[in-house]
């Protein structure tokens, strides 16, 4: 949702395509610089309480957001919200490692297969439906609305992880960091399968951003407003 509807935010403030360029940018440094770190600090704490702190920060950066499309935060406007987006790119860096360890600490060993399989379903439906909701809320409410809905749907992630109960297994052994993280380099470079489907991911991830130029062809090139966005993304995501 919050793509979607940052990436119309931003268009309408500056109609400069390189500056929805610099949505992706602003998240993925953050996002890049924090993962390996972030599995390291998943290992040695509490994989629930990193992932109820990072949903608190996605719903922290929509409110954040909330307040700048109402008006409420005067001056430098695309640098809050690209801190918002940074701070985003932060917060799921530690929400993969964290979401993965607990659907394996919340069912039995034989039954993770196909949990994993439910598991990736809803989060690809997700995928799909997120960014058609965005649009629809901007098309026909606001950006405002929009971005309130993720703040809620966020805090609402939040809190379903703070009322899981589980027991967790025991930390991992203290290791340096870097020696922790070098080792598990070099056993995704010894696994070519691994390697490969990581690879394949990341080729898809970074070559598949063509879609936040979308505003650009909705306004400029066909002429039509928020209401057209709406559909673009139900239809395109």
């Amino acid at each position: 949702m919050i793509a979607v509807v940052v990436g119309w935010h931003i268009y309408q403030l500056t109609h400069d395509p390189f500056a929805l360029g610099l949505v992706g940018l602003a998240e993925v440094i953050p996002y890049f610089c924090c993962a390996l770190f972030a599995g390291y600090v998943v290992d040695h704490h509490s994989r629930r309480m990193f992932g109820v702190l990072a949903s608190i920060v996605l719903s922290c950066n929509a409110l954040v957001l909330v307040f700048v499309a109402s008006g409420g935060i005067a001056g430098a406007t695309l640098m809050w919200i690209y801190g918002s987006i940074a701070a985003g790119g932060i917060a799921r860096a530690f929400i993969g490692p964290s979401y993965n360890a607990l659907l394996a600490l919340t069912l039995p060993r034989e039954h993770y297969a196909r949990a994993a399989g439910i598991s990736s379903s809803v989060f690809q439906s997700a995928l799909v439906l997120g960014p058609a909701l965005g649009g629809i809320l901007v098309g026909w409410a606001s950006l405002t609305t929009a971005y309130m809905v993720a703040s809620i749907l966020s805090i609402s992630a939040a809190a379903s992880l703070f009322l899981l109960r589980i027991g967790g297994p025991p930390r991992a052994k203290s290791a340096p960091v870097f020696s922790s993280i070098a080792e598990g380099l070099r056993f995704v470079f010894s696994n070519q399968i691994i390697l490969g489907a990581q690879v394949l991911d990341m080729f898809a991830v970074l070559f598949g951003g063509a879609v936040a130029m979308l505003p650009v062809f909705i306004h400029d090139v066909f002429h039509y407003g928020q209401k057209a966005w709406a559909s673009c993304a139900r239809h395109l995501r």
